[in-house]
């Protein structure tokens, strides 16, 4: 042995836990020469005999066991045939117990029903009631198969696999409550419309004048057959082309299908604790010409209904794009991780108005509370569109929860005369006619806007407020409070990043509200042409700690960022209280100081004045400047002084900011005017001593002077305020800063 063996357990062995007497006599002999034999050949024998006694036993025992089961199964086979020769009373008794179950039931009735409940839930196959795919209407089959199963306990009807065809019409299949129709497979189970049905209303339809409830659709395909001629679309009519409807409705589902639609909309319910889950939806144009509708492939309102994990995919026609993937009404619901591609529009997030559910309806209107994350919207015109529908009643908004989405608007929108963004509102169209255009009387209320991507595909440069792009844009007729925008990244937009507007049109704003307490911290805008723009009717903004950034040049001036925020003119309180500070501008290009509110300026200047309670970053009324404390030119603004070399205490007294000093090239020469490129860009020898905000005297044609006000510099151009002030300016002329003569202070 390579190793020795250790015997260093001092403990003797434990107690015998058997009975002894029941030992038989042989193994007793065999255990006591094994104990007692002084020699070890002896001892190893006494231990052999002793294991072949023992497998001599078990072989017995074996063999005795199996005559005992052939016996058993003898006497069982022969029992069998007994009870078949005795009463039905007898063999029913024995039907009690089930092998397979392991018990016996009290009374054969409790068998039955236990297995009729497991039946119930394999649920009914449309097959059984005559439906084929060989037929060209399945409708009576799978009808008379929700009948049956409702009568008789069942809890769903089983489509098969296989392409079932059906002729629709206004109202083709009436759903059940407690009846789900599941499929095989999503792909594999086919309920599709047939060829030679024309124009029809709903495939599948909820219980009319009651509430539908406990219904799932599941692992099946729903086919509206786009080889199918269609001639019109009617909203409510027999042409709107429905594939479900559930109406109003308690803890309906869609789940693992695949809806594939080309009418108002896909599936619609007015549901509460409802969803429609792991699905893919496809819609196509309308066989007939010149199709265009409003519709959206998912309608769902009510509460505690849950959207996530759907793939929506919109094919366009030549002069056809879908319009609305999903929208939605109600409370409390989450609409998360969709991918969303090939539409108009993602999403609009709408309020209860109580028309969809007059059976069982909410002591609330409006939306509270609801979440829109993580999805991906690629669409043409909007990514969420936010709509506080109402005109009859107040309806809020309240708390809606935007976080994490990436929206993207893609090249070639051929739409005409409509605006693109990626977060907008809905504007009414009072000329229209209806309800829903008329006077809003709606809010939307502490809305969060945070960790999302706005994206658009093409920099589309447009110098409008109406029709410019937006990342955000907050344009109302009714009142938007304590809205916050954090985090997001907003790139590429030719027009604004966030734009804050509130309509105060008598007519269509006659309660006179704004866009009140908006929060915009720690948003990045790259090439953003004019990443913030706040119009009239906003009030009591606060902007900080934002990022502003252009990589990119563009030959064309206008098309670069000029100006970080822009504001109507601030001569009336419709637009005023501003807090903007501690943003940061990074620009790769050489001389790109583009606008930002640090100074006060002139209200002349309207698009870049603020109100007097306005808090900008470098606004400090009554600072002292020391002349000569500084080795490039000082602004000093309009209510500060300047205490020059002798202690003389001077002030601007124009309203004007001025500098000190004299602005020069890097090589320390005079700057000069190179050129007058439009009415608003001036060419010079180095801006290199320019700055935004500063006042300048330009000479002009017929040698007199004017003050022209910086507001931009790029490259070696000077962006100006007004466009009169340098249309004459001379060519070659020195520029200087303006100084207002800084009058001496008593």
């Amino acid at each position: 042995m390579s190793e020795e063996t250790k015997y260093t357990d001092p403990t003797g062995l434990d107690k015998v836990d058997y009975d002894k007497s029941q030992v038989s006599p042989e193994v007793k002999k065999h255990v006591k020469n094994v104990r007692t034999k002084m020699y070890g050949r002896h001892v190893r024998e006494s231990i052999a005999r002793a294991i072949e006694f023992i497998d001599l036993t078990a072989q017995s025992a074996l063999n005795f066991a199996k005559k005992a089961f052939d016996k058993s199964e003898d006497t069982e086979n022969r029992l069998d045939n007994q009870i078949q020769d005795l009463t039905s009373d007898s063999e029913i008794i024995d039907f009690r117990y089930s092998k397979m179950l392991k018990k016996s039931f009290n009374i054969l009735k409790d068998r039955g029903d236990f297995w009729d409940e497991q039946f119930a839930k394999l649920g009914v196959d449309i097959t059984f009631f005559g439906a084929s795919t060989l037929l060209d209407d399945n409708t009576f089959a799978i009808q008379a198969a929700i009948d049956y199963a409702k009568l008789n306990g069942f809890s769903k009807i089983l489509i098969p696999e296989g392409i079932f065809k059906v002729k629709g019409n206004n109202l083709t299949i009436l759903l059940k409550s407690g009846i789900s129709i599941w499929g095989v497979s999503k792909r594999k189970s086919v309920i599709k419309i047939s060829e030679e049905t024309g124009d029809w209303g709903y495939l599948f339809i909820g219980g009319q004048n009651e509430v539908l409830e406990d219904v799932t659709f599941r692992r099946l395909t729903l086919d509206c057959n786009i080889k199918n001629p269609v001639t019109k679309t009617e909203r409510w009519q027999n042409s709107n082309r429905v594939l479900i409807n559930f109406g109003e409705a308690k803890r309906c589902y869609v789940e693992k299908c695949h809806i594939i639609s080309n009418g108002i909309w896909g599936i619609r319910g007015f549901v509460s604790g409802g969803g429609i889950n792991a699905c893919t939806f496809e819609f196509y144009p309308p066989t007939y010409e010149k199709a265009s509708f409003d519709l959206s492939t998912i309608w769902m309102g009510g509460e505690f209904n849950r959207i996530t994990n759907n793939y929506l995919i919109g094919h366009w026609g030549e002069d056809f794009i879908p319009e609305t993937a999903i929208e939605t009404q109600g409370h409390y619901s989450d609409y998360s991780n969709n991918i969303v591609k090939g539409y108009k529009v993602g999403l609009i997030e709408s309020s209860n108005t109580g028309f969809d559910n007059p059976l069982a309806p909410f002591k609330k209107y409006g939306a509270i509370s609801n979440i829109i994350s993580q999805n991906t919207f690629e669409v043409m015109v909007g990514g969420i569109t936010l709509w506080a529908m109402h005109t009859t009643h107040e309806a809020i908004i309240d708390s809606l929860r935007i976080f994490g989405n990436n929206i993207k608007i893609l090249e070639g929108n051929n739409i005409k005369s409509r605006y693109r963004y990626g977060i907008g509102v809905f504007k009414a169209t009072p000329q229209t006619g209806a309800i829903h255009d008329g006077i809003q009387l709606g809010k939307l209320l502490n809305m969060q806007i945070s960790d999302n991507i706005f994206e658009f595909e093409k920099r589309v440069i447009d110098l409008s407020l109406t029709y410019a792009d937006a990342c955000i844009r907050l344009d109302t007729e009714f009142e938007i409070e304590g809205t916050l925008i954090a985090n997001n990244k907003f790139y590429n937009s030719g027009g604004f990043g966030i734009y804050l507007n509130a309509n105060l049109d008598k007519v269509l704003n006659p309660l006179k509200q704004f866009v009140k307490n908006t929060s915009i911290f720690g948003n990045d805008f790259l090439e953003c042409r004019i990443p913030i723009r706040i119009n009239t009717g906003v009030k009591r903004t606060k902007i900080s700690g934002n990022t502003y950034r252009q990589q990119i040049e563009y030959s064309n001036l206008r098309d670069n960022m000029l100006v970080t925020i822009e504001a109507y003119p601030q001569d009336t309180d419709d637009t005023s209280i501003f807090d903007f500070r501690n943003d940061s501008i990074q620009s790769s290009i050489e001389y790109h100081r583009p606008f930002y509110p640090e100074y006060e300026i002139p209200v002349s200047i309207s698009k870049y004045s603020w109100d007097l309670d306005a808090i900008l970053g470098k606004n400090e009324p009554g600072e002292v400047v020391v002349q000569g404390q500084t080795q490039r030119p000082k602004i000093v603004q309009p209510k500060n002084f300047v205490l020059d070399k002798n202690n003389v205490r001077k002030a601007a007294t124009n309203g004007i900011q001025s500098t000190l000093g004299m602005p020069k090239t890097v090589s320390g020469q005079d700057v000069k005017i190179v050129d007058v490129v439009d009415e608003v860009f001036l060419k010079v020898t180095d801006a290199l001593d320019f700055r935004p905000s500063q006042s300048i005297v330009i000479q002009k044609n017929d040698n007199s002077f004017g003050v022209v006000t910086i507001l931009a510099i790029y490259k070696n151009y000077l962006f100006v305020a007004s466009a009169s002030s340098i249309a004459n300016a001379k060519k070659g002329s020195v520029v200087n800063y303006y100084d207002d003569n800084l009058g001496i202070i008593a």
